[in-house]
């Protein structure tokens, strides 16, 4: 979304934070939540619309890496010992990158926890599979 045309500003989307008292979803800009009628902080407001968007950022690029990776031509070919498609090799250094970018975010949101627990596991799939990979290599050089 941030590559659309917009005149308003932040490209016409309404920035979220959640109440510090309700934890209710409310736009940026209210002076009072509008389920519990706390007063807001705008400072502080601001600093929990930049953390949502931060999260909603990790979340969107998690769902990127786990497509990549489930993608059935992918799959097949890895499956069949075939030579995969492109987008697979990018998937480390996507991960690389998601864990410099949000691997340090402490929140309590679900989807969040789901992004890092589904990366945590690809990561460690992906260094198993590096660590078998350099073993298999070096059996093929060693028994030529």
């Amino acid at each position: 979304m941030a590559n659309t045309f917009s005149i308003l500003p932040d490209g016409g989307r309404t920035r979220v934070f959640l109440c510090p008292a309700c934890h209710e979803t409310i736009a940026l800009g209210c002076e009072r939540c509008r389920f519990c009628s706390s007063v807001i902080d705008q400072q502080a407001a601001g600093a929990a619309a930049d953390l949502m968007d931060r999260v909603n950022q990790a979340c969107s690029d998690a769902e990127e890496i786990r497509y990549l990776l489930s993608m059935d031509t992918a799959a097949g070919d890895l499956a069949l010992d075939r030579r995969p498609r492109g987008e697979v090799y990018l998937v480390p250094f996507l991960l690389a990158r998601w864990w410099f970018q949000f691997g340090a975010i402490k929140i309590e949101d679900e989807d969040f926890k789901r992004a890092k627990r589904d990366l945590t596991i690809l990561s460690w799939i992906g260094a198993l599979l590096l660590v078998i990979g350099l073993i298999a290599l070096a059996f093929k050089f060693l028994h030529k």
